[in-house]
């Protein structure tokens, strides 16, 4: 199946959001992020959330590499929910990096998304 360049990008993008949550998850852990509560339980809270949002974006990266129709629409949902949530909190810098990595792959999702819900046979 050839893919083109707007649905490799979005992939990459996919896997950027993974990653983001993975290295939030990680300088949680090690009590590296500017901004962490005090409270123990709080923090590993935050760090397990964290990881399921990677585990997430990559469940979702497979899906929409496989082409799959409710992965794409999950894939949506997710990305806007990330965007979203950004602005439950002080917005700085990196919240914008964060914001941007999420509303692009939208942003490609819905143009290519006759590419993605195009049903193959065979």
């Amino acid at each position: 199946m050839n893919r083109p360049l707007s649905v490799k990008v979005t992939l990459l993008f996919m896997l950027a959001n993974c990653l983001t949550w993975f290295i939030l998850a990680i300088l949680i852990i090690l009590n590296a992020h500017p901004a962490l509560p005090d409270q123990p339980v709080i923090l590993w809270m935050m760090a397990l959330l964290s990881l399921a949002a990677a585990c997430v974006f990559l469940i979702l990266s497979l899906l929409i590499y496989r082409r799959n129709q409710t992965g794409y629409y999950l894939a949506l949902a997710a990305l806007v929910l990330t965007a979203l949530l950004i602005f439950f909190d002080d917005v700085g810098v990196s919240d914008l990096i964060v914001l941007m990595v999420a509303l692009i792959p939208v942003g490609l999702l819905v143009r290519d998304r006759a590419w993605y819900l195009r049903t193959t046979n065979g």
